[in-house]
């Protein structure tokens, strides 16, 4: 939201009350004409914040500052009426602009000359491009498989073969393949294998 110095001498100050003279000659109340001066000086210096930053109108027709300043009348009697009263100058630049608005202009060029070199230098972290996210999965899952071709296949360590247990016979230990027991012996003969999802018999392919 922009903003511009109002000074509240505005009110009963000379130049306005003659803007309100040339604008009305009497058709309208005197309390009518002067809320309409007021408000036909705002509205212009409000257009100009946006469409001439730096207070020349020149570049303008009358019905253009005219539509800027919300004005149903005659154009070009508006901006003559502007002028005479002082409040745009011959060469169509807006009076003081620098004293109304010059301090507003100051900090949006600020601003953006700051908001350019923090674009510059600043690196963005918060957003990894989409290919690297790819390359990131596809690495992952490269990495993986190569983990489980490694761990798929190991021999079955032969000193848990035959673990002494209470009735003295040997765990039942299954594949997980075929479903069939698989026996110490079998181990002992590298007849079984460990894979990622358990011990199976070496000639039940994976």
């Amino acid at each position: 939201m922009s903003w511009l110095k109002s000074d509240q001498s505005l009110r009963d100050h000379p130049k306005k009350d003659h803007l309100a003279e040339l604008l009305f000659n009497g058709t309208t109340p005197n309390d009518v004409a002067d809320f309409a001066a007021a408000g036909v000086l705002h509205y212009l210096w409000y257009w100009a914040l946006d469409y001439a930053q730096d207070g020349d109108l020149a570049k303008f027709s009358d019905r253009q500052v005219a539509k800027g300043c919300r004005w149903q009348g005659d154009s070009v009697t508006l901006v003559q009426a502007l002028i005479t009263a002082g409040f745009i100058d011959a060469d169509r630049k807006i009076h003081d602009w620098d004293d109304w608005a010059g301090l507003l202009i100051l900090r949006r060029e600020r601003n953006a000359t700051q908001m350019r070199r923090a674009r510059a230098e600043s690196v963005d972290t918060t957003c990894t491009p989409r290919v690297d996210l790819e390359e990131s999965r596809k690495s992952r899952k490269k990495e993986r498989a190569r983990e489980n071709k490694e761990h798929n296949n190991q021999p079955v360590d032969n000193s848990t073969v035959r673990p002494v247990v209470a009735s003295g016979q040997e765990p039942e230990r299954t594949c997980w393949r075929c479903g069939h027991p698989i026996s110490g012996d079998a181990i002992l003969d590298d007849l079984a294998v460990l894979s990622s999802k358990g011990i199976r018999h070496k000639e039940c392919a994976p």
